[in-house]
């Protein structure tokens, strides 16, 4: 027999004139709202979520991904002890013995610093798909964004760098398999590492009006950033002056001097990529690098020129005496926030524009963030003990539900790629008979198939059919009863074209069509 919607717990529900995602997602029996920010997944979306993270199991296992499960309760310990107890979006338990988690660096860091002590355990590429928390302050979009979710989180650890590099790059093209399988187009960006910290971060996003990221995207080429860490080259500036912000180093041996344009704004992103070791949090920079004179002759001035600065204008003067031999120019930066239609910094062709988005995935490259509070530590190759080198890899499966029935939501309601939809197909027919003879002609060609037992009127199933967003239709109408011939829906086309053949043909037809999907 055919599964029936009746039996797999599918509430009927005839509202009309919904658009927000979630209260598709609701009309259509995939989620129930529990309370703000948390969703029961009823098991269509089940269905959708488990073909979610079967093709995300599927990749992380073919670059050599160990699946874990760590627990939901970790130490608060280990959480002081990497810096981010303090975290107001972090749920404390059991009089703060506990942080439910968010996100697992704490964990499976502690847990490889006890077992791990040689580069021949290495590398490891460990993995988990279960729940997160995190005190959502403004839930919104269905399973967008939500107090409690369904992640996979990758954490790998390697021996050096450049190890580490190479797994970023195995990892980042695993999540580029992961969302042509998905078969919606993904726009990999350039990203902050925000909290979670490290040197390279990647983000992965589907364009929406319905995101609350920012894009800079270029349509000449795969340029993509996020609009904090997007850069780009415009039109010289007509201003007669420049602006100068100072900044120092961590080690307080270099006076970062950087000039842009008085009208834009400057991006700390961007001087922060020129710079990594820069710290923006000292108040008077040049009083500091300055103070100790006796060694000014180590210490050195490095000037950073925004391309739009105009070259015949006198740049602000120091307050004080540089040597010329302790100085580094570095022009044609950009350091400036990016205005739509200046010229992408990849391709050299004008055109960038500003876009929204939904972020799905984010990777980053954490270096020894974590390895050197938990003394995450192995013996070389040459005998000398160095710190493990670490990264972390991060997709929303539960969000991914959302995202992708808000990207491709039209109209008529829902419509789900092949890849993850919760059947191939869903048969219309209103006589229980009819229903299971053309349900199992079909099923009988390995198609998945269900049949929608909830209404016994026509108009109400086949409209059903649409909104739930199935790839196809069945449809055993007057035709069937007429002359054996059953009407084959694509949810991706219009009704009006629609494909008749016999039941005896409908199986072989029904397979070309979800090869072409």
């Amino acid at each position: 027999m055919i599964p029936r919607l009746s039996r797999l717990f599918v509430p009927l529900n005839k509202a009309k004139g919904v658009s927000d995602v979630a209260e598709l997602l609701v009309r259509n029996g995939y989620l129930r709202q529990s309370s703000s920010g948390a969703y029961n997944v009823l098991p269509l979306g089940v269905r959708v979520l488990q073909k979610v993270e079967g093709i995300v199991r599927r990749r992380m296992n073919e670059v050599e991904g160990a699946e874990v499960q760590l627990t939901s309760l970790s130490p608060s310990g280990l959480w002081k002890k990497s810096g981010r107890y303090g975290n107001k979006e972090y749920y404390h338990v059991d009089k703060d013995k506990y942080v439910l988690a968010p996100t697992c660096e704490e964990e499976i860091t502690n847990v490889v610093s006890g077992e791990v002590n040689s580069y021949r355990q290495l590398p490891l590429r460990l993995y988990q798909i279960t729940r997160k928390y995190r005190d959502e302050k403004r839930p919104r979009g269905g399973l967008l964004r939500t107090k409690e979710f369904v992640m996979k989180d990758m954490y790998t650890f390697d021996e050096d760098k450049r190890a580490a590099e190479k797994t970023y790059r195995d990892v980042q093209a695993a999540y580029e398999q992961v969302f042509a399988d998905i078969g919606v187009p993904v726009k990999m960006a350039e990203a902050d590492s925000g909290a979670i910290g490290g040197e390279l971060s990647h983000e992965f996003h589907y364009l929406s009006d319905a995101g609350e990221d920012k894009v800079i995207n270029c349509p000449n080429c795969k340029y993509t950033a996020n609009i904090e860490r997007a850069a780009s080259y415009g039109e010289v500036s007509q201003s007669a002056q420049a602006n100068v912000a100072y900044f120092v180093n961590e080690d307080r041996d270099n006076l970062v001097a950087v000039y842009y344009p008085p009208e834009r704004t400057l991006n700390l992103n961007l001087v922060k990529a020129e710079v990594p070791d820069i710290d923006f949090s000292v108040e008077n920079p040049v009083e500091v690098f300055v103070e100790d004179l006796e060694d000014f002759v180590t210490k050195r001035l490095v000037r950073i020129i925004d391309p739009r600065i105009k070259p015949s204008i006198d740049l602000p003067e120091l307050p004080f005496q540089a040597a010329r031999n302790a100085t580094t120019t570095l022009e044609d930066i950009p350091v400036v926030d990016v205005e739509a239609g200046e010229v992408c910094p990849v391709c050299d062709k004008p055109g960038l524009e500003e876009r929204r988005a939904i972020e799905v995935a984010h990777t980053f490259y954490l270096g020894q963030k974590y390895s050197r509070p938990f003394d995450a530590n192995v013996t070389g190759r040459d005998d000398v003990p160095r710190l493990i080198e670490m990264g972390c890899y991060g997709i929303g499966i539960s969000r991914i539900l959302s995202a992708v029935a808000e990207v491709l939501k039209d109209e008529e309601g829902l419509r789900w790629p092949k890849s993850i939809a919760p059947a191939d197909a869903v048969v219309v027919a209103t006589d229980p008979e009819v229903a299971q003879t053309v349900g199992s002609a079909i099923q009988s060609h390995g198609v998945d198939v269900v049949w929608d037992d909830r209404s016994s009127q026509f108009g109400v199933v086949l409209g059903m059919a649409r909104s739930m967003g199935f790839p196809l239709a069945i449809i055993a109408g007057k035709g069937y009863q007429k002359d054996g011939t059953v009407e084959i829906q694509q949810r991706n086309k219009s009704k009006k074209e629609a494909i008749v053949v016999p039941l005896d043909q409908a199986g072989i037809k029904i397979k070309d069509l979800l090869s072409q999907l």
